[in-house]
């Protein structure tokens, strides 16, 4: 499918109604790979890092009362300072090229995800992350996710420990940087667990896109991402839009509020944006999905009508299948609104 584009007498972004789905997957753009250590023979031991206890209650407790015009919380951040240089251990294979690895737990966290104020792979070096059981595994992330910035986010591993596995060939030793600044616990289950009464308890109004009432919102609904705000472990929706060059220039609309009314405040810098983001059907059903992007820049935003334009860091692939919603400038309400979220 190539790029799609449609203008529309009126544009709304709001929370809404058609879609809802689940989290489960991999992430961002990734080269396709395998940890070393899956297939290779390396005995060394990981060290492992365990984060400070997190208060679940409390959490719960401020999210009670912090109301619905808010972005929905779901992981508590946790500071720390862990590179490749004061952290992990290094093994060096036989072909001389070498492998970091740093195992970091938060005892009853639901998944982890990490931010980096440094992150630089150089070419032909590759970094992992997967969780105890090997049955959630993100990456690679190679030189093609390095940043302009020097930072990075990756999304949560599902489970409450998860090692960080690094390949660097012998060519270019030395040259990696990875430092970790924040490890977020995720004290809610982002992977659709049923146990949960947030997950499938949205309203009767609430419909999934994939039920027979989205079927004329199928092409609209590939505009619609779900945005993780990855350093205050909370999560928004926006969608992509058009505009009058119609090049497919990667402008995001979205609400202030998501950057705003989080503490502190969220960077849209470290946020992760996936796509396609829907249950298969018009039940409340897992949806994997492999299609995220990474950072973005603010190109503008106004408080009295809560809107906030990002220019995400890179294009669309067309395998995402995106689709660049419309607008114009008349001053005229329109007769009918519905929303994606």
């Amino acid at each position: 499918m190539t790029y799609q584009k449609r203008f529309w007498t009126a544009f709304a972004v709001a929370i809404s109604v058609l879609l809802f789905g689940s989290i489960n997957g991999y992430a961002q753009i990734q080269a396709e790979g395998t940890p070393p250590s899956f297939s290779r023979a390396i005995t060394s031991t990981v060290p492992t890092i365990t984060m400070p206890p997190v208060d679940v209650e409390a959490y719960l407790a401020e999210d009670e009362i912090a109301g619905r015009d808010v972005p929905y919380r779901f992981g508590a951040p946790i500071d720390v300072n862990y590179s490749l240089e004061n952290s992990g251990t290094w093994t060096t294979l036989s072909d001389g090229n070498r492998v970091w690895r740093l195992r970091i737990v938060s005892e009853g966290a639901y998944s982890i995800n990490l931010l980096y104020d440094e992150f630089y792979m150089p070419e032909g070096a590759e970094i992992y992350l997967y969780n105890d059981k090997k049955t959630h595994v993100i990456g690679a992330f190679t030189s093609r996710n390095n940043k302009e910035s020097g930072t990075f986010a990756t999304s949560p591993v599902a489970g409450d420990a998860i090692t960080l596995e690094y390949y660097e060939p012998v060519n270019v030793i030395g040259q990696g940087r990875i430092s970790i600044w924040r490890v977020v616990h995720a004290y809610r289950n982002l992977f659709g667990e049923r146990t949960l009464d947030d997950y499938g308890d949205s309203g009767t109004c609430n419909i999934n896109v994939n039920c027979s009432q989205g079927d004329v919102w199928q092409a609209e609904k590939q505009s619609v991402v779900l945005i993780i705000l990855s350093d205050v472990g909370a999560v928004c929706s926006g969608s992509l839009i058009n505009n009058t060059d119609e090049d497919e220039t990667p402008y995001l609309l979205t609400a202030l509020h998501c950057s705003t009314e989080t503490t502190p405040p969220s960077d849209p810098a470290t946020w992760i944006f996936r796509f396609n983001y829907e249950s298969p059907t018009c039940g409340n059903e897992d949806g994997p999905t492999n299609q995220e992007l990474q950072q973005s820049t603010v190109r503008a935003y106004n408080a009295d009508s809560d809107f906030l334009l990002l220019e995400l860091s890179d294009p669309v692939p067309a395998s995402y299948e995106p689709y660049f919603n419309g607008w114009n400038r008349v001053d005229v309400a329109s007769q009918n609104t519905t929303t994606i979220h």
